[in-house]
């Protein structure tokens, strides 16, 4: 965790009143971040416990709560508290659907709250659960040669390899689309192998990822039934040229809803129906997240 930077006082001055945290970064196991740009592996929400109190569930780097406005004082407690933070996603890019990411620990701390105190917890990270499952069905960074995704079925665009363009270090995934190009289904990136994965509702299944495309994509799971594929799509997210966007994809329901036992590949597409007019889809930070059995 990064930066819980301040609690601030209320006008009145009787109690720490608001608190901003700026972002969280994930660790793995043993602590180490994940990733040294922070906003590929930033969460866009956190949930805050205080004194074991649940105070809410807020977006980052943001003042959530600024006193003289009228709004309610978030923390207003003294003495010696535990301020847990959770990481929350917006599954399927969804404000109205934030959930507790299952694949992270909480962060906690104990401190004196008291009026006018100005409390920094410091530079912390958060670790990942022990029980992910591994190696992940997809895993692909892209900045390393060999690549687990390809461009699919149902498309003859090449799938890239980029490195240092659309104002990113490293490597990611480019599908660039021509004017007039024949694309007999979409651009679409997917795992090469097909796995198996938890198909119950009721155990936490996302694809993780980062994109930039002039065309809105769609996420979802594809496998085979009865010598075809059936692609069963989850979610489109809008187009975005000017920057990278991160997105958490539950996908529990879509393999719940397949055969049991049927092994399936992600695959993220996109939704362009002008071939007259050229796009783009990259991608970036892939991963297809469940959890292992407990021992």
């Amino acid at each position: 965790m990064v930066a819980l930077s301040s609690c601030a006082v209320d006008t009145t001055g009787t109690a720490p009143s608001y608190a901003r945290l700026d972002s969280l970064l994930p660790a793995d196991t043993a602590g180490r971040r994940q990733d040294a740009q922070v906003q590929n592996r930033i969460f866009p929400d956190a949930a805050f416990y205080i004194g074991g109190k649940y105070i809410g569930t807020y977006e980052l780097g943001i003042d959530n709560f600024t006193p003289g406005q009228g709004t309610q004082a978030v923390l207003n407690q003294t003495g010696s508290r535990y301020v847990v933070v959770y990481p929350v996603v917006r599954a399927d890019g969804q404000a109205a659907r934030r959930v507790q990411y299952p694949f992270y620990q909480a962060d906690s701390s104990l401190l004196t709250l008291a009026p006018d105190g100005r409390f920094n917890l410091g530079t912390k990270v958060l670790r990942e659960v022990k029980r992910i499952a591994r190696p992940y069905p997809l895993a692909e960074d892209f900045e390393q040669e060999s690549l687990s995704v390809d461009s699919g079925t149902g498309t003859r665009v090449r799938l890239q390899v980029k490195r240092d363009t659309l104002g990113r270090r490293g490597r990611f995934g480019y599908c660039y689309v021509a004017p007039g190009t024949f694309v007999r289904r979409f651009a679409q990136v997917a795992a090469k192998s097909f796995v198996r994965v938890p198909q119950n509702t009721t155990l936490p299944l996302y694809l993780e990822l980062d994109y930039r495309s002039t065309t809105p994509i769609t996420v979802g799971l594809y496998f085979p039934l009865q010598g075809q594929v059936q692609f069963l799509a989850d979610v489109v997210f809008k187009a975005s040229p000017d920057g990278w966007r991160r997105e958490y994809v539950f996908l529990s329901d879509e393999a719940a809803s397949i055969p049991q036992g049927t092994p399936v590949k992600a695959f993220i597409a996109s939704t362009q129906a002008d071939t007259s007019q050229p796009f783009y889809m990259a991608v970036d930070n892939l991963r297809l997240l469940h959890l292992g059995p407990r021992l």
